[in-house]
């Protein structure tokens, strides 16, 4: 899948994916999608609350060896 940007958030607790992730994103323009990375086990459910207040699209969400690959349509 094509995405503009990809950030690494592996490693790093809540609520901190979702603070990289929102500095990425407001950087970008309208329709652009950011790739991330993630190991937090509560990303998915904190990911869900976040893109629909935002009004983001959650475009591909998998989970693979215990990281979450998420890429978001701004």
């Amino acid at each position: 899948m094509k995405y503009d940007e990809s950030i690494d958030c592996k490693g790093l607790e809540c609520p901190m994916p979702i603070v990289h992730i929102t500095k990425t994103i407001a950087k970008m323009d309208k329709g652009q999608r950011l790739h991330a990375e993630v190991t937090d086990p509560s990303f998915t459910e904190d990911l869900t609350v976040w893109a629909k207040r935002h009004a983001y699209t959650v475009v591909e969400l998998t989970e693979e060896n215990q990281v979450v690959n998420v890429v978001i349509e701004k």
